[in-house]
């Protein structure tokens, strides 16, 4: 799961289910 959050924050955009995860990671990662 954390490729997938790897692949969402380097895209800049986070989905429902990483709401949790943005909260936490910052945009600018």
């Amino acid at each position: 799961m954390s490729a997938a959050q790897d692949d969402d924050t380097r895209d800049g955009v986070w989905e429902p289910r990483f709401a949790p995860v943005a909260q936490i990671i910052p945009p600018n990662v």
